[in-house]
């Protein structure tokens, strides 16, 4: 039988106030008998200093799951299940214009080049005359265009597939700290987008998606 016995962790009281820092500490597992000592440690995100925004960066990274725009036109539909995050957000297969949706985020690290990837789930196009193409803009640049079509059996295909996801990536990315917009607009019906990251030079490396760095609505 596995009993939890409760841990206990500890972070410095200057940080605390700042509502910053680290903290370590240990949990303890009894089975059978027999105790068993895990270490774990906790980072404390900067406080938000940022209004009007929905997003903040954590670790040099800014995550953000694509159902939780703050803004979004007509013609997108939600799906359930199909992703990595739970829901993901579908352009609908009949548009007559090509839908967009909105995210304000903030950043705080300076001097550093960003990478903006946006996850899609590998689907392919629904007729013949149409493609996979999405449209990113931050700030109000120009828009980047992303193609997420590949070749059915291709390499890139089956890299897709096993992984469930098509990514597209805009690099060199140079953002000041405090709020910016992303803005993504689907060009071809169809498109599921599951989230999108903005990852700074020497961000961590992360197998599996990246926990939303979501203000809590």
């Amino acid at each position: 039988m596995l009993r939890r016995k409760t841990g206990m962790v500890h972070r410095n009281a200057g940080d605390a106030a700042k509502g910053t820092g680290n903290g370590q500490g240990t949990v303890t597992l009894n089975c059978e008998g027999t105790p068993i000592t895990f270490p774990v440690a906790i980072r404390i995100a900067p406080r938000n200093v940022v209004r009007n925004v929905s997003f903040i960066e954590s670790g040099r990274i800014v995550s953000i799951y694509a159902v939780h725009a703050d803004e979004r036109t007509c013609a997108w539909d939600i799906l359930t299940g199909l992703d990595h995050t739970g829901a993901s957000l579908r352009s609908a297969l009949d548009i007559k214009t090509s839908p967009s949706a909105i995210y304000r985020f903030s950043t705080t690290t300076a001097d550093d080049k960003a990478a903006l990837r946006v996850f899609a789930l590998p689907i392919l196009p629904i007729t013949s005359d149409s493609g996979m193409l999405v449209a990113v803009s931050i700030d109000g640049g120009a828009p980047v265009t992303l193609d997420f079509k590949t070749a059915e059996f291709s390499a890139a295909w089956r890299q897709n597939v096993l992984t469930n996801s098509a990514v597209g990536i805009v690099g060199n990315l140079r953002l000041a700290p405090g709020a910016h917009t992303l803005k993504v607009t689907a060009l071809d019906p169809g498109v599921v987008l599951d989230r999108f990251e903005i990852a700074f030079d020497g961000a961590p490396q992360a197998y599996d998606p990246v926990p939303e760095t979501r203000i809590a609505p």
